[in-house]
């Protein structure tokens, strides 16, 4: 996300501004949130695997290899931020949208006259 642009603010919670403990994402800001001030409001947060917040910080994940859960809650957290910064401002573009709902390749090339 970085290289895209973006970035998490995952260097400390949102609400309490505690450096330890975080658990969750808030998929409004874009920032950490502590487990204390995620247990209510779990339904509305992504999880943030440990080995993410150990590569934000520049450090190689200490427990090894992140484990097969973790790395599906990091794509997770990764795909809602891409859909959510760069899917939706792709759809935006009339162009863009209209050519992914439902005209295959060959409908969009004899619509736009080409051969």
């Amino acid at each position: 996300l970085k290289s895209l642009g973006y970035s998490l603010e995952l260097n400390q919670c949102v609400l309490t501004q505690q450096k330890e403990g975080l658990s969750h994402v808030s998929p409004k800001s874009g920032r950490a949130v502590c487990g204390a001030a995620a247990k209510d409001y779990l339904h509305r947060l992504l999880v943030l695997p440990p080995f993410l917040l150990e590569v934000d910080r520049g450090i190689l994940p200490a427990s090894g290899s992140p484990s097969p859960q973790a790395i599906a809650d990091g794509q997770a957290l990764t795909n809602f931020f891409i859909r959510k910064h760069l899917w939706e401002a792709w759809e935006a573009d009339a162009g863009w949208s209209e050519g992914l709902q439902g005209k295959s390749s060959a409908a969009r090339l004899q619509t736009s006259g080409a051969s």
